[in-house]
């Protein structure tokens, strides 16, 4: 047995309504002359017997109505089965002092030690990686459970989707990971070798650029990017912002950047109006038609369209093309498995209690229901008898 919104339990002062109501309305009885008093003690002692006494099972009734309403907006849910508390921990905390000892002290509550993982292993197996946070919740909802505390670093990119409220038996505890620095490539240049290292904490994950005498030996480094301009008359204006762009991306970024020819370019810029030749390069096209700025067209093909002054400026051409120029997925999976951001227990249970509010009745005892509508049946037929 469990409640769902406890809050409401305030309503339980409504119980003194009919109390008051049935203090408050008892009417004196009427004084009629009688001649003869023979036979009238015994039959007005039993007619207001059973008066009291219809008044009193009114009342009970009005009471018990009521005590039903109160328990229904509570959410009481009725659970006839075995009793289970779960402990969900996050591999990923193992090591993690203050959420270890957190988890002790529900272990010594009574909760079982379960891994977040596939099947939600014990604490004496091996877990494996968990990738969503959500494939949890959804498992969690199929296990009988009276009551589950997650315990977990609730990193934002295994929450995958919308947000999502939690279910009412899940209490989520987050605890952050320590600020983590790594490196994510290195680029080596003719006077020094540069280094693109990354800080990620629980709120933010930033790049910053250093100079190094020597590349690690383990380190990913990137090659020049071999780019090549193919532009004819008609294209001048074009021409220049392409290579505006080009140039301001090579002295901001921590890439090499040089020019070549098509066969050994890795990027084909295509201004010109004849028929592209046959490639392995990713090839941009610039052409004078309307339509959006910067779109991929097919696999390796990318087209750029009506490329101005005033619409690179107010579109960040440049910014657009330097994100795809330097994206590398072996990168990106760097950053991403050192990505710590983090949402917070806060965010979670506002959710749940956004949804709960907006919501109170997602959640129906039917058996209480039921209940409920019989006895207030009851209720009034037994006062239209009586006239109440």
């Amino acid at each position: 047995m469990m409640l769902a919104q406890p809050a409401y339990l305030w309503a339980f002062l409504a119980l003194s309504i009919p109390i008051a109501i049935h203090l408050l309305s008892r009417k004196e009885g009427r004084v009629i002359p009688m001649g003869s008093l023979r036979h009238l003690h015994e039959s007005a002692s039993q007619q207001f017997r059973g008066i009291k006494l219809n008044e009193l099972v009114l009342l009970a009734l009005r009471l018990w109505v009521l005590l039903l309403f109160v328990l229904l907006l509570a959410g009481l849910m009725l659970n006839t089965g075995e009793q289970k508390k779960w402990l969900v921990y996050d591999p990923i905390l193992i090591g993690h002092q203050e959420a270890n000892t957190f988890a002790d002290s529900l272990q010594a509550q009574g909760y079982e030690w379960h891994w977040m993982a596939t099947g939600f292993p014990t604490k004496d197996q091996s877990p494996e990686p968990l990738q969503n946070y959500w494939q949890v919740i959804n498992e969690l909802k199929t296990q009988r459970l009276s009551e589950a505390v997650v315990v977990s670093a609730s990193l934002l990119k295994n929450f995958n989707g919308a947000l999502q409220p939690l279910p009412d038996q899940i209490s989520w505890q987050t605890f952050e990971l320590p600020e983590h620095r790594f490196s994510t490539f290195g680029v080596k240049q003719s006077k020094f070798n540069i280094v693109r290292n990354g800080i990620s904490n629980s709120s933010h994950t930033r790049f910053v650029t250093d100079t190094v005498a020597a590349l690690p030996d383990t380190l990913r480094t990137w090659a020049p990017i071999q780019v090549a301009i193919q532009a004819d008359k008609g294209f001048e204006s074009e021409t220049r912002l392409v290579e505006a762009s080009l140039t301001a991306i090579k002295k901001i970024l921590p890439i090499e950047m040089v020019t070549t020819e098509i066969a050994q370019a890795d990027w084909v810029f295509w201004l010109s109006g004849k028929t592209i030749p046959a490639t392995q390069a990713n090839v941009i096209v610039v052409k004078a038609t309307a339509g959006k700025l910067l779109e991929q067209v097919a696999a390796k093909q990318w087209r750029v369209h009506d490329l101005t002054m005033e619409r690179a400026i107010q579109e960040n051409f440049t910014v657009q093309l330097a994100s795809l120029l330097t994206t590398h997925p072996e990168t990106e999976q760097v950053i991403a498995a050192n990505d710590r951001r983090s949402i917070s227990s806060q965010q979670l249970t506002t959710s749940t209690q956004a949804r709960a509010m907006g919501g109170a009745s997602e959640k129906v005892s039917w058996p209480l229901f039921i209940l409920f509508l019989v006895s207030l049946v009851a209720e009034r037929i037994l006062a239209f008898v009586r006239r109440q």
